[in-house]
């Protein structure tokens, strides 16, 4: 299994787990003749992705993308308990 990120300017980003078939020649018993076959042995898959165009984000989606973010941010940061560390003596 290989995890592929495909990324191109105007496009998507898309993230696959594509999964490979191991090639003959590499199942045992017949690796052994193929680490003794004298020429190289080549193993090629071509695999076909469509990228979909990348969605416009207006800048007041973007400014209420990070205020969810922030307030996301504020609440799973523990506040430091009042006897804790920090104060002077």
């Amino acid at each position: 299994m290989y995890d592929i990120a495909l990324s191109k300017e105007g496009c998507e980003t898309r993230r696959i787990a594509q999964n490979v078939p191991i090639p003959a020649h590499q199942v045992p018993p017949l690796d052994l003749f193929a680490e003794l076959w004298p020429a190289t042995i080549y193993d090629r898959h071509a695999f076909h992705y469509k990228l979909e165009p990348a969605k416009v984000t207006t800048r007041e989606d973007l400014i209420r993308q990070a205020d969810m973010l922030r307030i996301k941010n504020d609440q799973s940061v523990p506040k430091p308990s009042p006897g804790m560390g920090g104060g002077s003596r």
